[in-house]
């Protein structure tokens, strides 16, 4: 094992950056005089009102549980009315808004079906007599032990991360764990693809096969499935009924395969955050962050040229307007970005004036199905998006 001080430690949201974009993940361990740019953080604040609404009914309802109170629904639907209301104002946002409102609006029948889960999930989750405690735990650091060092990926890394809900189910002949998080985006989040719900199913099987940490398993007589765990997205926005509830079984054959994938990306990351050199370690992926929740933007640029083909260059110029510094450095350098402008739309590359071409993406996603690339992508790395027809600027 390892000194503290030669851990590789990253979070599941850092690794999440880092596979969205590389370059993103190194500007933001390398900041420069241009510093950053603002970003739209309005639906991502809603988000966390109602997320953090969510634990605080769920954490309210196990002490009611506790004492013998009736578990009244439509009570824990004023309930979480109230809590929202408080949290949206320390965030500086008023629920009479209407963006706010319409936000609400849209997912309210997921957030009544997520209340509805988790005051009937409390008959479920099981009780532990010898201790008098209901086995279900809402934002617990996650840790093998009090060093507070995180999920042992392997020898080297480690993962600072909490779920939002852990406990152990009884629906069963045989208990089981459950590695719960509540989702509020409008995209469906798979289980089997979310770094947090994946790297917190580590660290359950880790304690199932060697119990370590005081507050979960050890120590106790419980007889639960220490074979697998079950990982589950709750997705409040889900138009579908299917899409509500995602959840997978995580065993450990998974456990081998996803600690390695964690493990090599990890330290790409770490070989990123101590490279001086951006292009090699850290290449661009431009997407639907870039317009407007990429921070770095300014200094990104493969951004800069997706932004203003996608939106126009007018677009791109608006972003940096909340930095004084960006703003200036983006005139400067204006005449450049159009001369590439240029050569792209001529299919020239506009970094090593290769010739272009739309190719079919490797791994398609829904967003991106092609990409513009140069035939000499190997040596120069130019390559992004395609959206069929270009905006004039």
């Amino acid at each position: 094992m390892t000194s503290n001080n030669s851990f590789v430690s990253f979070s599941p949201s850092t690794i999440s950056k880092f596979l969205n974009c590389n370059a993103s993940s190194w500007f933001s361990f390398h900041q420069n005089e241009l510093g950053e740019l603002e970003v739209d953080t309005f639906y991502a604040d809603i988000g966390n009102a109602i997320h953090q609404s969510l634990l605080e009914v769920q954490k309210y309802g196990k002490k009611k549980k506790y004492v013998g109170d009736t578990l009244d629904r439509s009570f824990f639907k004023d309930f979480f009315d109230s809590i929202l209301e408080d949290e949206l104002i320390k965030l500086g946002l008023n629920i009479s808004n209407l963006e706010v409102q319409e936000k609400l609006i849209s997912i309210q029948t997921g957030i009544i079906q997520c209340i509805d889960l988790i005051i009937s999930d409390l008959e479920n989750w099981y009780f532990d007599k010898n201790a008098n405690e209901i086995l279900v735990w809402e934002e617990c650091w996650l840790d093998h032990n009090d060093k507070f060092d995180g999920v042992y990926v392997d020898n080297v890394s480690r993962s600072k991360t909490r779920a939002d809900v852990v406990g152990i189910y009884d629906d069963s002949t045989l208990p089981y764990v459950i590695i719960r998080d509540y989702k509020t985006g409008k995209n469906i989040t798979d289980p089997a693809k979310d770094p947090g719900l994946l790297m917190r199913g580590i660290w359950s099987l880790l304690e199932l096969q060697n119990p370590s940490a005081s507050w979960f398993i050890k120590d106790r007589n419980v007889n639960i499935n220490v074979d697998s765990v079950i990982l589950e997205a709750i997705n409040l926005g889900a138009k579908k009924h299917d899409d509500f509830i995602k959840r997978v079984s995580f065993n450990h054959k998974d456990l081998l395969k996803v600690a390695s994938s964690f493990s090599q990306v990890m330290g790409k990351i770490d070989n990123a955050k101590n490279s001086s050199e951006q292009s090699q370690v850290a290449p661009p992926s431009p997407g639907g962050l870039c317009k407007d929740y990429c921070p770095h933007l300014h200094r990104c640029n493969l951004g800069k040229i997706y932004v203003s083909m996608k939106f126009g260059i007018n677009t791109l110029e608006n972003r940096t307007t909340s930095n004084q510094e960006a703003h200036a450095f983006f005139n400067k350098n204006k005449s450049f970005l159009m001369n590439q402008l240029t050569d792209i739309s001529m299919n020239s590359c506009p970094i090593c004036h290769g010739s272009i071409a739309e190719v079919k993406a490797e791994k398609p996603t829904i967003f991106i199905k092609k990409y513009l690339q140069c035939d000499n992508f190997v040596e120069c790395g130019f390559q992004m998006p395609s959206f069929g027809r270009k905006k004039k600027n």
